[in-house]
């Protein structure tokens, strides 16, 4: 009966590819993660929404907005914690604040642009 050898190279590069760190940002590692609260999921939901919507808006354009609002939600994928869950929505809130105050001051100045000649 023939022996076989083993493949060396084959057992060397699993050994490296177990060796290499487990990322937690990929969209598999958190899709494997148990999932969070719904209210909380819920609430995440509703406060991408609203940014999306108050993009619309944004001097550098939707398509700008949208992809730098995606990026940062992703990065924050795999948060399971509900502590730090609530601080990130408690940040987003935060940036919606500022971004409608951007807004209304971009408002106020146009309008004093036009009537303050007057």
């Amino acid at each position: 009966m023939p022996t076989f050898a083993r493949p060396s190279r084959l057992f060397s590069s699993l050994s490296q590819h177990l060796q290499k760190p487990i990322r937690t940002n990929d969209a598999l590692t958190a899709s494997m993660l148990p999932p969070p609260n719904p209210v909380l999921r819920r609430n995440v939901i509703a406060i991408y929404k609203e940014l999306l919507n108050c993009g619309r808006d944004y001097p550098k354009g939707y398509d700008y907005f949208r992809q730098r609002l995606h990026k940062a939600f992703q990065e924050k994928a795999s948060l399971r914690d509900e502590r730090e869950i609530k601080g990130a929505i408690k940040k987003a809130e935060y940036v919606k604040k500022e971004l409608e105050a951007l807004y209304f001051l971009k408002r106020y100045r146009t309008l004093r642009k036009r009537y303050d000649g007057l």
